[in-house]
């Protein structure tokens, strides 16, 4: 699971959502120094991410990638993921998007622990091109695949990712709506 995931499983407790928000940016020396409370939102995080990684599901969907760009594929189903949360927000949440992504940032901004200048840096493009909200559109979409792209050191097209999910659309999300909501449980059960 990506960022928004992470954000929504990391429930109501900001220093909780400051470590899941966190948890892939920084290094370990930086995350060795963070306060225990958000500490715990790291190790959550990384539990959702083991979770996620060994799950059938998840293994099924790696299939639905081009092989092409298969050795990206945790990533892009991370994302692709995020993108069917989007579409199925209202099964799992009370809130509208929108509300939830904006009170995310807040959330995060808001936080009186400061954060490494790295996060800083990311969080603040993250809110400036609204990336949580923005896995709802096939541009917003679009535009993360292509900067991740840009960001890898091998030549890839991993910025043709969102033609796998067409193609399969209908199996993606026949694998989330089996995978989400055993994560959901997964994480209750473990009292993360």
């Amino acid at each position: 699971m990506n960022y928004l995931a992470h954000a929504f499983l990391a429930g109501d407790n900001q220093d909780f959502l400051m470590g899941n928000m966190c948890a892939d940016i920084l290094d370990g020396k930086s995350i060795k120094a963070l306060p225990h409370t958000i500490m715990q939102g790291v190790i959550h995080h990384r539990a959702i991410d083991t979770f996620t990684d060994t799950h059938p599901q998840f293994k099924i969907c790696k299939l639905l990638i081009h092989k092409s760009r298969r050795r990206y594929a945790g990533i892009l189903i991370d994302l692709i993921f995020d993108h069917i949360l989007t579409l199925k927000w209202q099964t799992y949440s009370n809130h509208s998007l929108k509300n939830f992504t904006t009170q995310t940032y807040k959330n995060v901004l808001d936080h009186p622990h400061p954060m490494p200048a790295k996060f800083n840096r990311i969080f603040a493009q993250m809110v400036e091109y609204d990336w949580l909200y923005n896995y709802n559109n096939d541009w917003g979409m679009q535009k993360t695949f292509s900067r991740i792209q840009k960001r890898l050191k091998r030549e890839n097209n991993v910025s043709k990712a969102m033609d796998d999910f067409y193609e399969y659309q209908e199996k993606w999300e026949k694998a989330f709506n089996i995978f989400f909501p055993d994560l959901i449980t997964q994480m209750h059960t473990d009292n993360l």
